[in-house]
């Protein structure tokens, strides 16, 4: 397979490890980003298990663990806001897993693809997939056409790559019955390195403070048995539906 031709779509987590192990291996590997550059922010993810072991052979798992977010408290409160519990990140996680903004590590594993001689196409998306017997030919909306061995979709849970080749997500996505929304906030309670919770029935708020910032991470939560349909590039109609949920 060395050699063979190989284009990623999409520049994140996925598809930034996917294009460094496929050059790795012998192939000629191109990144196709809708973006205009590596996206930052985010709220914090957890490198653990066997992705310990990749990022050390990746030679970034120092510069990862350097930015460890530790020493994370959680607070549960009542309605009242009073605390009715409370609990650190060290009960959820083992010593070695790393909890970091999920900005840092893209830059990271972006950092070491550039390392690497890997294409990569910004403000750019896959337009057309067209199988072929000996590979793939896409179009991109920018016009370029090229000829590839292999696609890979690392494109998120909206996948272009998957509608193009296969269908509408709805025919692959299955509803577990919950939404949930993510957003920056002003840090107006002065929080630094933890997180308030308060539940009810159906609903959940976070505030998240991983730094002593101006800014804190936000997440609402809520159950709903039908699945309520909203484009997910259409951003306003997505805070209408929270607005809406979360009115009282």
């Amino acid at each position: 397979m060395e050699n063979k031709k190989v284009l990623v779509s999409g520049a994140s987590m996925a598809g930034l490890t996917s294009a460094y192990w496929l050059n790795e291996n012998g192939f000629d590997v191109t990144i196709v980003e809708r973006a205009s550059k590596i996206r930052g922010g985010g709220y914090p993810i957890d490198v653990r298990g066997s992705a310990i072991n990749v990022v050390q052979m990746m030679g970034i798992h120092e510069e990862l663990n350097a930015q460890n977010l530790n020493n994370m408290k959680f607070n549960i409160l009542d309605n009242q806001n009073n605390i009715t519990s409370k609990f650190t990140d060290e009960s959820m996680k083992d010593n070695k897993d790393i909890e970091i903004p999920r900005g840092d590590l893209t830059h990271a594993l972006y950092k070491a693809v550039q390392e690497k001689n890997i294409k990569i196409i910004f403000n750019d998306s896959i337009k057309t997939i067209v199988a072929l017997n000996n590979g793939v030919e896409t179009e991109l909306e920018s016009g370029i056409k090229k000829q590839y061995d292999l696609v890979v979709g690392a494109d998120g849970i909206h996948s272009n790559t998957r509608k193009l080749t296969f269908g509408e997500e709805e025919n692959f996505t299955k509803y577990l019955g919950h939404c949930f929304t993510g957003f920056t906030m002003e840090n107006y309670l002065d929080m630094h390195k933890e997180a308030v919770i308060y539940s009810e029935a159906g609903r959940t708020a976070i505030m998240y403070a991983t730094e002593n910032k101006e800014s804190v991470h936000a997440f609402l939560v809520f159950s709903d048995e039908k699945e309520p349909f909203v484009n997910h590039r259409n951003i306003e109609e997505h805070k209408k539906l929270v607005k809406n949920k979360f009115k009282n």
